[in-house]
């Protein structure tokens, strides 16, 4: 009877050890975003920025003034891209308040009529295998300029 009481308090306690090590793992993986979130989002950040440059520097967006869009960097991290003529659009993009994510906020008019409507989504940020941390739930080759893009679409290709 000692051996069957024995052997359920080891089982117990390597599910125990188990679990505070599972528990240490997030921990370690939560610091490590936090750590490194401001960096993955200043990366996003000047891939924006280089992606509403090129578009304004091709030559029949360059001309025409009413087709200016605005970049604008924030000291704190994140950014904002307002494309203020008709159809408007915005984009404004952050950290969460956890630090863990990045969010953002999309905002356009579909047409002369309408009013503007207002798109809320983000990417959380996670640690893959090789311990480094990367914009997740997205395809497994998705480039910070892949993400820029469909970030963008609204303000670059505003839907009518």
């Amino acid at each position: 009877m000692a051996d069957w009481k024995d052997e359920e308090l080891a089982r117990h306690k390597a599910e125990k050890e188990r679990a505070e090590q599972e528990a240490k793992e997030q921990q370690r993986r939560t610091d490590l975003i936090k750590k490194n979130a401001r960096r993955v989002l200043i990366e996003l950040t000047a891939v924006v920025a280089a992606e509403v440059a090129d578009y304004q520097s091709r030559p029949a967006y360059a001309e025409d003034r009413t087709l200016r869009i605005d970049f604008n960097s924030h000291p704190a991290g994140g950014f904002t891209v307002d494309k203020k003529r008709y159809p408007a659009a915005s984009l404004v993009c952050g950290l969460d308040r956890s630090g863990t994510g990045i969010v953002y906020r999309r905002s356009y008019t579909r047409d002369a009529r309408s009013l503007a409507q207002s798109e809320d989504g983000g990417f959380d940020l996670i640690v893959n295998a090789k311990d480094e941390v990367v914009i997740g739930g997205l395809a497994e080759q998705s480039s910070l300029s892949e993400i820029a893009e469909s970030l963008l679409l609204p303000v670059f290709q505003p839907r009518v």
